[in-house]
């Protein structure tokens, strides 16, 4: 009785090999280089800074906002954010102050119009 196991052998051809290892090991080279010799993050927001400073301003705003959302979604920070929150809606002042006068004031005051224009009509 012999070996009756096949073998599974992968086939490659040599053009593809070929591309293979010429992207592969200038992909790798170009990643050594960048960390070896790039600049640091903190240096290239430094640049952008400089350059498009309205648009790093608008991501570091977007970026407060994000965190703010955050921390609604925090039950410790809920409290201190509610605060906050309700700071804002009342314009700074402590207590909210009424503008116009309560519902009922108006209901008695259509009762004097009608009354009145039925004095005209006699």
């Amino acid at each position: 009785m012999g070996n009756t196991q096949k073998k599974f052998r992968v086939r490659i051809q040599s053009h593809i090999a070929v591309y293979v290892t010429i992207l592969g090991t200038s992909t790798a080279a170009a990643f050594a280089f960048v960390n070896a010799f790039g600049k640091t993050d903190e240096e290239k927001h430094e640049m952008l800074a400089s350059k498009y400073a309205n648009k790093v301003i608008k991501g570091d705003n977007q970026k407060q906002l994000q965190q703010f959302f955050n921390d609604l979604q925090d039950k410790s920070k809920k409290d201190q954010i509610d605060g906050q929150l309700n700071e804002i809606l009342r314009g700074g002042k402590n207590e909210r102050k009424r503008l116009h006068n309560p519902v009922s004031s108006v209901g008695s005051g259509t009762s004097d119009i009608s009354s009145s224009s039925s004095e005209k009509s006699s």
